[in-house]
């Protein structure tokens, strides 16, 4: 169910207004199978007419946060890998015998530009789920698979010229 941004902005401000009781500041709607979202009226933050915030919650199956889970620690572990494409472990495959084709784990580092002195990169490992009950169903009947992106903020480096004492510091603290 496809909740326009012009029906839930009347339905915040309406519930907002009308909230009497603690049962009413709640509202549960169901996204896919066993999916919930829950949104929190009590934090809605009119930041200008027609835009706001608000707090949502994701509810899921024990079985589906499992695997999600397990996906984003085995995530992790690649992060330390150098970039290119990896097979993903057969122990992630949690739901059972994958029903969508499985692609590997892509590992990529991304140079963001640099300055005299400077330059930013950024490390990433990503992977698409291979079951199509975590998958978005398309008009024709096809499926489209949903990533899970994971952005390795410990392998972020800023190079800049090092101050005399920095490698010390770099080599005794950060290691």
């Amino acid at each position: 169910m496809k909740l326009s941004v012009p029906i839930l902005s009347i339905l915040l401000v309406t519930c907002r207004l009308s909230l009497a009781g603690q049962d009413e500041r709640f509202v549960e709607i169901p996204f896919v199978e066993d999916q919930t979202f829950i949104y929190d009226f009590g934090t809605v933050h009119i930041i200008q007419p027609g835009r706001f915030t608000i707090v949502r919650t994701l509810i899921a199956s024990a079985e589906r946060m499992a695997f999600e889970l397990k996906a984003l620690d085995t995530l992790r572990t690649y992060c330390k890998r150098p970039d290119g494409n990896y097979p993903p472990p057969t122990d992630v495959f949690t739901l059972g015998p994958p029903d969508l084709p499985v692609k590997s784990i892509e590992v990529k580092t991304k140079n963001h530009g640099s300055l005299p002195g400077r330059r930013d990169q950024s490390k990433t490992a990503s992977w698409y789920y291979p079951y199509k009950r975590l998958a978005a169903e398309e008009r024709d009947g096809t499926f489209s698979q949903w990533e899970l992106y994971l952005a390795c903020k410990d392998v972020i480096r800023w190079v800049l010229p090092s101050p005399p004492g920095a490698q010390w510091f770099k080599r005794n603290c950060h290691e």
